[in-house]
């Protein structure tokens, strides 16, 4: 792979932090009433690593640009998958901005082209780890911004305001608790796969760390992968007895011990809360946060948290809806939505061989199905729903068989265990058929696995 020049610092990796920094971005902001430094901070993001990527196949590497489709078959599929998606958004909408999601699309494919150049795995398995630290990187950010200006309690992280289904930065949503437990589980199999020596202290100490955290967070859908990773992890695969029990520790038995004693109060560095607005439910009053950003005695902290919570309008209070709010309690409204699913396939209320195209759930029900599955039969139709199953059911199989060959931890056990995570996170959301960030690690962990194969 060429590096820049006089550095070694490699494209992809170029690539992958234009790609990252990408996410987030709705390009519906071409259509909103936004600031003029929110449209052009917004414009850069979204475009950047488009003309990146372009613009090093046809001006400086000159290979085909469509490089992608000669490594996996799997990888046609998916890309096929898009593009038909595609072509009904456009048929139904044509001018909609949101069409634009295909972009951020492309562009990880264009750089599964770039990948695909060298098959070099150790360069692979970098770009992986990149972006999970700048996933990390970011979720630390927005923890750092929280705790300086709000009280705070360590057993209510997924409460922070800042994670609010409200918070926007530079007017786009934020991470949400279930996106930052995703990175903090993603560096936990990172600690217990690619180290050799898995029980020194510092690795130890780090999985003690991440463990609690992502049991803090509290996300289900996570935690429960966790402990079903943990349970092969100690039970099947083969390892030194010692360092199962210390791994067992680390990982369980402390963290948990941490979750229950922790105490529920709450911390505040800060003498007064300055942003009163925000309840812990969800609802909001109306403030002037450029009164904040503007003011002169206030911190950074104060001023970046005052730019990034901004509230959009017709906010939906659920305080004024207790049946939404005990739904929420249990399953955060998804067996609600996959019922109202059920009864409109039944009364044939969306038709099953033509999709209504990118975020077809949202044109739907006005909010995300959270379903893999479902969205890619309302997005695609029939033929997306059987190709999109017919990818999971041959990755799985493929797994499943390398997996019973051989019952060592080797570094093949990480691209393995992302696919399966990023699978299983598709019955409980959208999944890699719509987020940025599960179609980046889900490709690039499909072409890790078969770089072998592809190269020779």
């Amino acid at each position: 792979m060429i590096s820049l020049i006089n550095y070694k610092i490699k494209l992809s990796y170029v690539a992958t932090i234009l790609i990252f920094f990408s996410m987030g971005v709705n390009p519906s902001f071409l259509s909103n009433n936004i600031s003029s430094f929110d449209f052009i901070t917004n414009f850069i993001r979204f475009f950047l690593p488009s003309i990146f990527l372009i613009g090093y196949f046809l001006f400086f590497k000159k290979e085909n640009l469509f490089e992608f489709l000669n490594t996996d078959i799997l990888i046609k599929i998916i890309f096929l998958i898009f593009t038909i998606i595609l072509v009904f958004s456009l048929f139904f909408d044509f001018f909609n901005p949101q069409n634009l999601y295909f972009l951020s699309y492309l562009n990880i494919f264009l750089f599964i082209s770039i990948l695909s150049l060298s098959f070099d795995r150790e360069e692979i398995k970098n770009n992986i780890i990149l972006f999970v630290i700048l996933g990390l990187f970011i979720s630390l950010f927005l923890f750092l911004i929280e705790i300086f200006n709000n009280p705070f309690s360590f057993s209510e992280l997924h409460k922070f305001k800042i994670l609010s289904y409200d918070a926007r930065f530079l007017s786009q949503a934020l991470p949400r608790s279930t996106g930052i437990a995703k990175f903090l589980l993603f560096v936990i199999i990172i600690l217990l796969i690619l180290p050799r020596k898995k029980n020194t202290i510092a690795n130890l100490v780090l999985l003690i760390f991440f463990s609690s955290l992502l049991i803090l967070f509290r996300s289900r859908t996570n935690i429960l992968f966790f402990t079903i990773f943990l349970i092969c992890y100690l039970f099947y695969f083969s390892q030194d007895i010692r360092i199962k029990i210390q791994i067992f520790f680390a990982t369980i038995i402390i963290p948990v011990i941490i979750f229950i004693t922790i105490p529920e109060n709450k911390i505040s560095l800060i003498e007064e809360n300055f942003n009163k607005s925000l309840t812990p439910w969800g609802e909001y009053l109306e403030v002037d946060y450029r009164d904040i950003i503007i003011r002169k005695n206030t911190t950074l902290t104060e001023k970046l948290y005052g730019m990034t919570i901004n509230k959009t309008t017709n906010i939906y209070i659920k305080n004024n809806n207790t049946q939404l709010e005990e739904i929420e309690n249990i399953s955060s409204g998804r067996t609600y939505l996959w019922k109202k699913f059920f009864e409109d396939l039944k009364k044939n209320e969306f038709n099953l061989f033509i999709g209504k195209g990118i975020l077809a759930d949202k044109k739907f029900y006005n909010q995300s199905i959270s379903n893999g599955f479902f969205y890619s039969l309302l997005s695609g139709g029939l033929v997306i729903f059987l190709l999109y199953i017919i990818v999971n059911i041959v990755i799985t199989i493929n797994i499943l068989k390398n997996i019973i060959k051989s019952r060592e931890i080797s570094e093949n056990i990480f691209p393995y265990s992302i696919l399966i995570y990023l699978m299983f996170r598709s019955l409980f959301e959208n999944g890699y058929l719509l987020y940025i960030s599960d179609l980046y690690l889900f490709l690039i962990s499909i072409i890790l696995t078969t770089s072998k194969t592809l190269k020779n």
